[in-house]
């Protein structure tokens, strides 16, 4: 709440800068400043909706800083606990650095993990067959094969197996991360290429008007020596 002094309610006159509005006993008038007459008088929430709106800390007009002292409950405690002050600032850090650590997460998994690996597996379907993919992947099984029916054996999971797989994995997200950044850097140079050509394709020289000038200045350098002999004549 505002330091200066409140001001009497009870007079209609008075009236808030900002909203224009009468004082009320929730939210009364104040005199922030050393502006004097109509100007002096705002409310509290009129106030701090300004300075957070125009960046200032001090009036516009008077150029006097304004203060605010905190004003505790009346049932407040004097002193505070460590474990409160703790649970306190822990809530505010984790309300705050919370969804930032999220979405730094969720694009480190993404870009590093999933769109790697994604390009792995579109790389190799395309340069192999089918069946190699299904065999480098464990995503094969033991095909029973019966009169009429054929049954699939379930895969055994043992800590073979997740050891080539964890390899596996890795092999193709490194993989996957340099064709990313091929492709990358193969598109910022075409389209590098293409802005050097748009900005300087005036500058290039034109074929068929070289040979034209050239062909137009051959032209006058055996019409020189004619109009030469004409003019000594003529003299």
């Amino acid at each position: 709440m505002a330091s200066p002094t409140t001001i009497d309610s009870d007079n209609e006159e008075e009236e808030c800068r900002v909203c224009r509005c009468p004082s009320t006993p929730s939210q009364p008038l104040f005199e922030p400043c050393l502006c004097n007459g109509s100007i002096s008088k705002i409310h509290q929430q009129c106030l701090t909706a300004w300075l957070s709106h125009s960046k200032k800390s001090s009036c516009e007009l008077c150029k006097t800083p304004f203060a605010f002292t905190p004003i505790y409950a009346a049932n407040a405690p004097s002193v505070v606990s460590a474990l409160q002050v703790l649970t306190v600032h822990t809530k505010l850090s984790l309300s705050t650095a919370l969804p930032l650590l999220l979405r730094l997460t969720a694009c480190v998994i993404t870009w590093l993990i999933l769109v790697p690996i994604a390009t792995a597996y579109v790389y190799r379907l395309w340069m192999s067959r089918g069946s190699d993919f299904l065999v480098r992947y464990n995503l094969h099984s033991v095909i029973v094969r019966s009169d009429r029916l054929m049954l699939f054996s379930p895969i055994t999971v043992n800590a073979t197996a997740i050891t080539s797989m964890t390899a596996t994995y890795t092999s193709d997200i490194t993989s996957g991360i340099f064709i990313n950044l091929l492709v990358l850097l193969t598109f910022l140079s075409l389209m590098s290429f293409a802005d050097f050509l748009r900005w300087n394709w005036d500058l290039l020289p034109d074929a068929e008007g070289d040979e034209s000038d050239y062909e137009s200045g051959e032209e006058e350098e055996e019409e020189a020596p004619g109009k030469h002999m004409v003019q000594a004549r003529s003299c």
